[in-house]
């Protein structure tokens, strides 16, 4: 297992929403939201302008962005 942080980014202002141990960072989202789901760079610049989403970060410092479900 891994430890993974978790930041919601709401109007550009992160809140750290703690370290969760998994087998990847699929499993560390459904731990907080079981409906959020990866974006990619495209989808991500849309969004960023709405400053609303996920980061999980990796002690590798390999981060993935997830859409807040809903938004």
């Amino acid at each position: 297992m891994i430890t993974y942080k978790i930041t919601k980014v709401k109007k550009w202002m992160p809140e750290e929403l703690g370290y969760f141990f998994a087998d990847n960072h699929n499993q560390a989202m459904s731990q907080v939201n079981k409906e959020a789901r990866r974006i990619y760079n495209n989808r991500f610049r849309e969004i960023e302008y709405t400053g609303e989403y996920y980061q999980v970060t990796s002690f590798s410092n390999v981060t993935f962005v997830y859409e807040i479900a809903g938004g």
